[in-house]
């Protein structure tokens, strides 16, 4: 079934037009002369509904009244109070459920080809998931992770991520734009840990490799220190005890002098003082010599301590060093770890995408148009013979063209008739290229063009192009 001809009344600016309807209907005229109202008044008949609006002022009933190729015949009619449509047969028999046939015609004009033609990017996606609606459940995506070892960790991230079971293509969109968000950052993450491996190794010296347990050099030196010091304190006791029995001989021969002075005094007072000289002296030079007995001795014990002080220092310094170098390479060590953890979950979600946009491309086969697909918010096209699909921006226009009316095709219902409003944004060799992809896509289509030589409404039945076509 086919529309054959259009009949307004009174509907906005149009009193009364009434034109044929073929593979392309072009409606020209001058802005405000009611080329819009023209297409409201048709989209009205399978939109439903009652929009009072629609009454061209001053006037009681408006009437868009629909023919088609079979006889049948669609009337809308239209009052400030109400609305109602009434579809009768070729021989006038007045058709049950009008709302319901003309249901069966169009589903309504809600998808405008021209739209998608001037869309970013992601509008273009939102309108295919609006016209080929998908449904991908968990189960799908997991069927398609390539490592089968990998499944179960792809299926507890998107437990962590979602609790849905099935996606339609905006769910999908949404719960893939969190996991590869996250890539992003776990990626972001290993690439800072690699640097911070990097930047410890630095630290090192050329070929470096602990030589010991820094613990047990500051032991040893400290044993050796300890060692050096008893016998320095051994030396200096023997020294001082040789001293200290010299002096207790001393005293008691003092002593002894003087018990023997007192008896004496008077005859030897000058013979005491020389032997007092004389001892004191003999003291000096023998109590010097036992001082002097170990000096050597003492001096290269003396020296022992020192080096084995200066070789407790180095020692000290060299395990301080060592510690350093060995805590370094332990840090290295766990951030090699942790990279090794981020590079696995990183490995993840990177099967996860992939089982993601796989699942999605088998869905997206099974679509009326199995050649559309969606990647990342972006619309493309699989061209033949051509492995990776192109983005729909690379098609040429009047494929392009042909690919938005049959995606808007997906809504016209059993009648095919396609409304675009505001043609006049193509120009030059688009519109041509526009006027063959209409023809040929076997749908009628309704297409207004604002043109300022037209003062009043032009329609035109683009019949040589379709003889061109054919």
């Amino acid at each position: 079934m086919q529309l054959k001809t259009v009949e307004i009344t009174n509907i906005r600016a149009v009193d009364y037009l009434k034109f044929e309807a073929g593979a392309l209907t072009i409606i020209r005229a001058h802005n405000g002369c009611g080329k819009t109202s023209v297409m409201d008044g048709i989209k009205a008949v399978f939109e439903g509904g009652h929009d009072p609006t629609l009454l061209r002022q001053g006037t009681k009933k408006g009437v868009v009244l629909l023919t088609m190729d079979d006889g049948t015949t669609v009337e809308k009619s239209i009052t400030p109070k109400g609305s109602t449509v009434t579809v009768k047969t070729a021989d006038g028999q007045v058709v049950p459920a009008p709302a319901t046939f003309v249901a069966q015609l169009a589903k309504g004009f809600a998808f405008d080809p021209l739209a998608f033609i001037s869309a970013p990017k992601a509008e273009r996606a939102k309108y295919i998931a609006n016209a080929m609606p998908i449904n991908v459940s968990k189960q799908d995506i997991l069927s398609c992770v390539e490592l089968k070892p990998m499944s179960q960790f792809v299926e507890s991230h998107l437990n962590d991520v979602t609790t849905a079971t099935t996606f339609d293509l905006p769910a999908l969109t949404v719960a893939r734009k969190a996991i590869y968000d996250e890539r992003a950052a776990t990626t972001k993450q290993r690439k800072i840990q690699e640097g911070g491996i990097d930047a410890l190794r630095k630290t090192l010296p050329g070929n470096w490799k602990p030589e010991g347990d820094p613990q047990e050099i500051v032991a040893d030196a400290n044993e050796k220190l300890s060692t050096a010091n008893t016998v320095l304190a051994n030396l200096k006791r023997q020294r001082d005890e040789r001293v200290v029995n010299l002096d207790k001989a001393n005293t008691a021969d003092l002593a002894e002098v003087t018990r023997w002075e007192a008896d004496e005094i008077d005859k030897i007072r000058l013979a005491s003082t020389a032997k007092r000289e004389t001892i004191g002296s003999a003291y000096k030079e023998v109590r010097d010599a036992a001082y002097h007995a170990n000096h050597d001795q003492i001096e290269a014990a003396q020296d022992e301590v020192t080096a084995a002080t200066s070789n407790l220092n180095a020692a000290s310094e060299t395990a301080k060093g060592w510690a350093v170098q060995a805590q370094t390479a332990a840090t290295i060590t766990k951030y090699q770890q942790d990279m090794r953890n981020t590079s696995k979950l990183e490995d993840v979600l990177t099967a996860t995408l992939e089982a993601m946009d796989t699942a999605k491309q088998k869905a997206m086969e099974q679509t009326p148009i199995p050649e559309i697909m969606t990647i990342d918010g972006e619309v493309y096209y699989r061209q033949p013979g051509l492995d990776e699909p192109v983005p729909f921006d690379s098609v040429n226009t009047q494929h392009q063209w042909m690919l938005a009316l049959k995606i808007a095709s997906l809504g016209a219902g059993s009648l095919g008739l396609m409304c675009v409003d505001g043609s006049e944004s193509i120009v030059g060799e688009n519109f041509e290229k526009f006027c063959t992809a209409c023809v040929e896509s076997g749908f009628q289509v309704i297409a207004t063009r604002a043109d300022e030589a037209y003062k009043q409404i032009d329609v035109e039945s683009m019949a040589a192009i379709e003889e061109a076509a054919q």
